[in-house]
């Protein structure tokens, strides 16, 4: 199981799936920047606090049908990334507990809101609703891409791993290291002409710099309702933590 799940609802429109799914996908990314900005800017001393977004998010992703479990266990994947500055603090000799466990706390947080989002949104609508916001088109373009292709290396590189355990490859294996080399590499150097091929796949099938969307983004009156809960909410927060 992948450490991220995308889902398949919201991009269908605000007639499928739970409602955070069909929720516009400009306001679930507008609301998971705003508490990212929320999470960055709570002062101090008041981690604690938290943990009643954690439980938030909880109950949330049990109203999109989401296993509390599920958003734990993958948002504890980035929490080796999180732990990094607190291991160079510990190698430069200025080591805090206290600071990194706030560090933690905050990383976490943030990894369960962004789990969460990806969790009810798919990509390319989280894309598309980027584009929407005003991020710019080559930035939008390029993740875009990126996650395509990662896509299409990570299929290669099950065939691969596939085909050579038909053939008796395993853990067990006295040249394992060197046949996943090898695959390794085959992998990378056909990675560029693979890339070749799908751009020139693209411009056949009309593709002009933008790709095209399936379906208009439109604001319906619950969408409006749920952006302005959240802007709101973490505004006041905001201002009463300070």
């Amino acid at each position: 199981m992948s450490l991220f799940h995308f889902g398949d609802t919201a991009e269908h429109g605000h007639d499928h799936g739970t409602l955070i799914e069909s929720l516009d996908p400009r306001v679930k990314v507008v609301g998971t920047v705003a508490l990212a900005l929320w999470i960055g800017l709570v002062p101090a001393g008041k981690e604690p606090l938290l943990a009643f977004l954690g439980v938030g998010l909880v109950v949330v992703a049990g109203l999109a049908q989401i296993p509390p479990a599920t958003l734990i266990v993958r948002a504890a994947g980035a929490l080796p990334f999180v732990l990094v500055p607190g291991l160079l603090r510990w190698m430069t000799g200025s080591f805090d507990l206290r600071a990194v466990l706030g560090m933690a706390a905050r990383g976490y947080t943030a990894a369960m809101v962004a789990t969460l989002l990806i969790s009810v949104t798919p990509f390319p609508s989280i894309l598309a609703a980027a584009s929407a916001l005003g991020v710019p088109d080559l930035l939008v373009q390029t993740t875009a891409l990126v996650y395509r292709y990662l896509i299409v290396l990570r299929e290669r590189g099950a065939a691969m791993m596939g085909s050579a355990r038909a053939r008796g490859y395993g853990t067990a294996s006295p040249n394992r290291v060197t046949v996943a080399g090898n695959m390794l590499g085959a992998l990378l150097l056909g990675s560029l002409d693979r890339a070749e091929r799908v751009h020139r796949s693209m411009l056949a099938r009309g593709y002009t710099g933008r790709f095209p969307i399936a379906r208009a983004m439109q604001m319906q009156g619950v969408d409006w309702a749920v952006a302005a809960l959240l802007v709101g909410s973490v505004g006041a927060s905001l201002a009463w933590m300070r």
